[in-house]
């Protein structure tokens, strides 16, 4: 059928539907890939979880400090350090990326009813498997009474599993990569 331009309404239809903005926009699937490399590109790791939580009030005593970034991380690189509003805990050397490439485990105890305050990458250390320096953060929390005495229990309420222990044994299962056997071959 043709109308008075001579054109069939059928291709009429067809240039009127192309022509629409909601059709002219690309599909929501095309931004995602380009979201993806602008992250890539140059925004480094940000501390996204942690245990204890900010600000929380935790049992004193065994303490597995986790860290949770939205990037793949190093394992060689790492800091943490004091801040101002609170103590330090007593912790090991080292912490141990987890399987997962963004956790960090760290053993620790802490004494009861207090306050500490950890900073992380305070000398910008913490590094993304990219190369790029993580941003700094600092966690706030305080203690409750000694209620936590085995790494077992600590674990748990850092929502992590056995596997996740801090301190690496000889006949680690390789589910994780601690810093001192990251350049074992």
């Amino acid at each position: 059928m043709a109308d008075k331009t001579g054109m069939k309404a059928v291709l009429c239809s067809a240039f009127i539907l192309v022509a629409t903005p909601a059709l002219a926009d690309p599909p929501a699937k095309d931004n995602t890939v380009v979201r993806s490399v602008t992250v890539a590109a140059g925004s480094g790791p940000e501390v996204v979880g942690s245990y204890p939580t900010e600000g929380a009030s935790v049992p004193g005593g065994v303490l597995v400090l986790k860290i949770v970034f939205d990037q793949a991380m190093t394992p060689k690189q790492w800091a943490y350090g004091s801040a101002e509003t609170g103590a330090f805990p007593n912790c090991l050397a080292q912490p141990r990326l987890l399987a997962d490439q963004h956790t960090f485990a760290l053993l620790c105890t802490v004494g009861a009813n207090s306050d500490y305050a950890i900073s992380v990458n305070p000398a910008p250390a913490f590094q993304s498997a990219h190369g790029m320096p993580a941003k700094p953060f600092t966690l706030r929390f305080k203690t409750g009474d000694v209620g936590v005495r085995e790494a077992h229990t600590a674990l748990v309420q850092a929502g992590l599993t056995d596997d996740d222990m801090p301190m690496m044994s000889w006949d680690d299962p390789g589910k994780g990569v601690s810093q001192s056997d990251a350049s074992s071959p």
